[in-house]
């Protein structure tokens, strides 16, 4: 399982670079409180220059 997620992430980081758009991965700790990715989230909400999120 985790293989085909981080295989999601490297065509998505592929396919970004081919469109010239911008890319960032964040990881989060696995015993994360759910606040902290709730918040970063809502950071990335209410910024501008985002144009996507996915969780």
């Amino acid at each position: 399982m985790l293989w085909r997620i981080l295989m999601g992430v490297i065509v998505q980081r592929h396919n970004a670079a081919k469109a010239a758009i911008g890319f960032e991965e964040k990881r989060f700790p696995t015993d994360i409180w759910l606040h902290e990715p709730c918040a970063a989230n809502h950071a990335l909400n209410t910024d501008p220059s985002v144009t996507g999120v996915t969780l």
